[in-house]
C-alpha cells in the first residue's frame, strides 16, 4: 500500500467536515463541533494563521483520500504544553481516518510513515519526540499507537476540556 500526505487546502474542508461529522469519527475526534460550519471555520482559521502553528494533511492510501493528520510543536501551545510537560523539542500529532478506512490495520503504518516523513525529518520542527493524546477509553487507538511505537506517559485533564487525554510518547 502506498501512503502519502498532501497538505490540507481550503478545497478539502467539505470532505474533512463530512468525515468529522460521522458518528464513527465524532465519537473520538472533534466532539466540540456541533455542525459542519464550525468544523470548516476551525480549519479555515488554522490554514490562514500566520505564522502557522499547526500543519494539517490529508492521508492518502493508494491515491484515495483516507483521513486527516495534523502536527504541531507543543511549545506553540504553551497553555496545553504546561499540562503535557513533554520537555523541549516535542511535537504532538492528531489523526483520524475516514470511516471506510477504519479498523483495517492501516493506522500504525500511517503513523510511522508520518513520523518518519514529516515530524522527525523536517528542519521546521527539530522534534526529537512526539506525543499523542487519545481518549483513555479509545482502546483501539491506544493499541494502534502502541504498535506504531508510542508508550504511555501519563493521563492529563486539561481545564475546560470534557475528557481526559491518555498521553503517549515516542522518541526519534
Amino acid at each position: 500500500m502506498r501512503i502519502a500526505f498532501r497538505p490540507l487546502t481550503e478545497k478539502d474542508l467539505t470532505l474533512v467536515s463530512s468525515w468529522q461529522s460521522t458518528p464513527e469519527v465524532k465519537q473520538w475526534y472533534g466532539k466540540e463541533y456541533t455542525c459542519t460550519e464550525q468544523i470548516e471555520a476551525h480549519y479555515r482559521e488554522e490554514l490562514e494563521e500566520m505564522p502557522r502553528r499547526t500543519w494539517h494533511f490529508i492521508i492518502q492510501l493508494d491515491g484515495a483520500d483516507a483521513g486527516m493528520i495534523q502536527t504541531y510543536l507543543l511549545s506553540s501551545y504553551p497553555d496545553f504544553n504546561k499540562h503535557v510537560q513533554a520537555g523541549e523539542n516535542a511535537a504532538m500529532v492528531d489523526i483520524f481516518l475516514a470511516p471506510a478506512f477504519m479498523h483495517k490495520g492501516h493506522g500504525s503504518l500511517i503513523m510511522r510513515a508520518f513520523l518518519r516523513d514529516f515530524v522527525f525529518s523536517q528542519v521546521l520542527f527539530y522534534a526529537d519526540k512526539c506525543a499523542i493524546g487519545p481518549d483513555p477509553q479509545n482502546l483501539s487507538a491506544i493499541r494502534m499507537y502502541g504498535k506504531a511505537g508510542f508508550h504511555y506517559l501519563k493521563t492529563i485533564q486539561v481545564p475546560g476540556e470534557e475528557e481526559p487525554e491518555y498521553i503517549m510518547m515516542i522518541h526519534k
